[in-house]
């Protein structure tokens, strides 16, 4: 899946010659965390986030360190300004509508920002935020697998072997109209919780008995 499978393509933006007092009453009543900005025909050139705002001098009591005076002229500026242009964030983390939904989360985790731009030929185009990712996970099927017992029953073997590297020779593996039932010694509770979470992440399955026991080893 790519980021143009989930990203959002209706955008609230703003100009960058626009208030931050119009900024504000734009996203109190759209409900958005982030403005992209942009100029001329969607070109984007910054961003307004939440984090931008609350270092401005109404909400932020922090006083000014000992940093170098151009330092201090800038955060001056970014946080006293009324225009958008001044307060936004100029070195935008984008993506392509063609990055994998890994790559955007990878984004999101490096630079520590809740959205990532979409953005062809720097011509803003989606934005893909945090709840994009976890409708994604919401709405993901499990496993597909063929219908019949013994299908599922290959199924949990196979993935036994190549996501818990697990000897199936020493569990059995029982389904009866899609009823799945493991019997057998694990090394651990670890283990066992995660033979559990297996077996209900695949589709086909109509419930799960655990019959197994830990032989040693703890978790």
């Amino acid at each position: 899946m790519q980021a143009k499978d989930i990203m959002t393509t209706t955008i609230v933006s703003i100009d960058p010659a626009c208030s931050i007092r119009h900024a504000l009453n734009l996203m109190l009543d759209t409900g958005v965390s982030c403005l992209p900005v942009v100029e001329d025909v969607d070109r984007l050139c910054g961003i307004l986030t939440e984090d931008d705002l609350f270092t401005r001098k109404e909400v932020d009591a922090t006083l000014p360190g000992k940093a170098e005076p151009v330092k201090d002229l800038n955060h001056y500026i970014h946080s006293r300004s009324w225009c958008v242009g001044d307060a936004m964030t100029c070195e935008v983390v984008t993506a392509a509508p063609d990055a994998p939904i890994t790559s955007i989360i990878g984004l999101m985790q490096q630079h520590h920002v809740r959205q990532i731009p979409i953005v062809r030929e720097n011509r803003l185009v989606g934005i893909v935020n945090r709840r994009d990712v976890f409708r994604t996970v919401v709405n993901s099927a499990r496993d597909v697998i063929a219908a019949g017992d013994d299908a599922v029953r290959l199924a949990i073997k196979t993935r036994l072997r190549s996501d818990l590297g697990l000897d199936c020779d020493k569990i059995d593996i029982a389904v009866e109209n899609s009823q799945v039932a493991i019997t057998g010694g694990v090394r651990s509770e670890l283990e066992r919780k995660a033979i559990k979470v297996l077996v209900e992440d695949i589709r086909g399955i109509g419930g799960f008995i655990d019959r197994m026991h830990v032989t040693g080893g703890h978790a």
